[in-house]
């Protein structure tokens, strides 16, 4: 255990040095809701100033998950990524069945992926099977899916920041809350790049984590909490489209199970879509 904390520690005095051997423990020992919790309490002596520097330390950890942000905002392509209004990806890749029908890999011969503000995507691919499409509307209303020709409901706790970019830009729209930066079992990308790991507050008792390469500041994977467990999108292949960083790879994970895989060929930015398609 020991050993694990000393980890810890380097990891997160690594990125922010600022924190002291004390500060960084500390941090390690508690969760976001215990360190708030004590916070809150009210008591005398030693334990008040205690608490008081504990409050420090959760105010200067969740600064640095700001300036994180920021610097990835920059990494993307600052105010170019900040007002884009639509992307578009044509590519090829992969669907898999659900883990009870065995999770089998099902190939995609040609895909075309929409992004819109307001959190509205959409799919369309083909497969062996039949069309694929997932449509998400956006602005919380929720989305549905289409495969083997069924229509599946997708509801607003699954779609809502599920396409990770319009996420980015909704943190710093809105200025959501860092609640947490997490130096626990650091984690790593597919080059061996250590990741940071942000936690956000995205609504009333919501929370979303994003890990961020350490290295280029390029958002790696976003984890939001559904009604369906714990779904993740994961990012790869970056590439430089009219001077925003664009990933070329997206991965929909459920849990430990893989959804989809897509590998992106073409890409478009900011040029018209018909908002129909997110209907």
């Amino acid at each position: 255990m020991g050993e694990k904390n000393a980890r810890r520690r380097c990891f997160l005095q690594k990125y922010n040095p600022n924190l002291g051997e004390t500060n960084s423990h500390f941090f390690v020992l508690f969760r976001r809701e215990q360190i708030e919790n004590r916070i809150m309490q009210p008591m005398n002596g030693t334990m008040n100033s205690t608490l008081t520097s504990n409050s420090e330390v959760l105010h200067q950890l969740r600064q640095q998950g700001a300036a994180w942000f920021a610097e990835t905002i920059a990494a993307h392509g600052g105010n170019a990524f900040l007002t884009q209004r639509t992307l578009k990806m044509t590519g090829k890749g992969e669907f898999f069945t659900p883990p009870q029908t065995g999770n089998l890999r099902v190939p995609l011969s040609a895909f075309t992926y929409y992004v819109a503000t307001e959190g509205r995507n959409r799919l369309e691919a083909r497969s062996p099977g039949g069309p694929i499409r997932m449509v998400i509307r956006g602005n919380g209303l929720g989305g549905y899916a289409l495969l083997a020709g069924r229509s599946f409901p997708l509801t607003t706790d699954v779609t809502d920041n599920l396409e990770p970019h319009e996420f980015l830009r909704r943190i710093a729209r809105e200025n959501l809350p860092v609640v947490a930066v997490r130096p626990e079992e650091p984690e790593e990308g597919s080059d061996g790049t250590p990741l940071l790991h942000v936690e956000v507050e995205t609504g009333t008792n919501r929370f979303a984590s994003l890990y961020i390469s350490s290295d280029t500041r390029l958002l790696h994977k976003v984890i939001v909490s559904t009604s369906r467990g714990k779904m993740a999108v994961v990012l790869g292949d970056y590439t430089t489209v009219e001077s925003r960083a664009v990933s070329q790879e997206i991965q929909l994970w459920e849990e430990d199970a893989p959804i989809m895989i897509l590998h992106g060929s073409t890409i478009e930015i900011d040029n018209p879509i018909d908002p129909k398609l997110f209907e």
